[in-house]
């Protein structure tokens, strides 16, 4: 979605085969997100969800982990401007 960019939401729905207020929505969320801080988030939420499924001893340690890697990435997305 981030992919999208800021066109219409409503010719952008129809293509992508969303309702025009998913595709509003996502837009509002995507903003301010570099397509590379939006893969570290997505990578970061991954990791998570491999280590709380099993992959980890401490699954509140890898919950946390996620959560300063997603607020890094926001962070280094936007310049900073977070900090």
């Amino acid at each position: 979605m981030a992919s999208a960019g800021r066109g219409n939401p409503y010719q952008l729905a129809g293509a992508l085969g969303l309702p025009p207020w998913k595709v509003e929505r996502a837009q509002r969320q995507g903003r301010g997100w570099t397509a590379h801080g939006l893969a570290l988030a997505m990578q970061a939420a991954a990791d998570a969800n491999a280590q709380v499924k099993g992959g980890s001893d401490d699954r509140a340690y890898a919950l946390e982990r996620a959560v300063f890697a997603v607020a890094r990435a926001r962070s280094e997305t936007n310049g900073g401007a977070d900090r």
